[in-house]
């Protein structure tokens, strides 16, 4: 876990401003000119340092699909 806007610089410990990154990518926001925001639904916003901007969208939390040709229960 990690804080978007940091703990030491009066960032929340809250969900709005927590994040999950690897060890690779906690070390290029912390080490390197890379910046992240984090906005709704865990998305991340790298932006690097000659100001190009990736979106990263994290995946569902959870996703209901049912078998191959079988409908759904309900």
């Amino acid at each position: 876990m990690d804080h978007t806007h940091p703990h030491s610089r009066g960032g929340p410990t809250n969900v709005r401003n927590l994040e999950y990154l690897c060890e690779t990518h906690h070390m290029l926001e912390q080490m390197t000119q890379w910046a992240v925001k984090q906005g709704p639904g865990g998305v991340l916003e790298w932006t690097s340092p000659n100001g190009r901007v990736y979106t990263d969208t994290p995946p569902p939390v959870a996703r209901f699909t049912p078998p191959d040709n079988e409908p759904p229960p309900f």
